[in-house]
């Protein structure tokens, strides 16, 4: 949870870890995302939807199996990794790394989510995800402090 409330958002979040590293650039993004919503929009539920979890080091009829359960499961490909819950409407975020492309089932997806009147954002920063919620008319209680270029 943030709460040095004494020092830039920004600079609060890199000192949590949330800073992209090289690894796994796309979840430190996404935690620094979360971190910077909950705390911009404290009524709202903000959640990550955990889809892309793999089946590394398992046989081939293992990772088969494993797909057709979580497909069964629920599990869809494509979904936004996160959600967020405002009173009346839902506003879904696909995080990026800075060079990461939309797959192809994402592609099939997010305008089916769109059709159905739900917003869906690709967004590769804090910044991008500050700058998506006001686009959608979402006012947040906190800002990143800083301009999209």
């Amino acid at each position: 949870m943030l709460v040095a409330h004494d020092m830039p958002l920004t600079d609060e979040i890199e000192m949590l870890g949330a800073r992209p590293k090289r690894r796994a650039p796309e979840m430190d993004i996404q935690k620094g995302i979360v971190a910077f919503l909950r705390r911009a929009l404290p009524h709202a539920v903000v959640a990550a939807i955990q889809n892309e979890r793999g089946a590394d080091g398992r046989t081939e009829g293992a990772r088969l199996r494993y797909g057709a359960l979580r497909k069964a499961s629920g599990v869809v490909a494509g979904f936004p990794d996160l959600m967020v819950l405002l009173p009346q409407r839902v506003v879904f975020l696909e995080v990026k790394a800075p060079r990461g492309v939309v797959s192809e089932s994402q592609e099939l997806l997010h305008p089916r989510i769109r059709a159905l009147g739900h917003p869906v954002h690709i967004v590769r920063s804090i910044e991008d995800a500050e700058a998506a919620m006001t686009a959608e008319g979402v006012r947040l209680s906190a800002s990143t402090g800083r301009r999209r270029p």
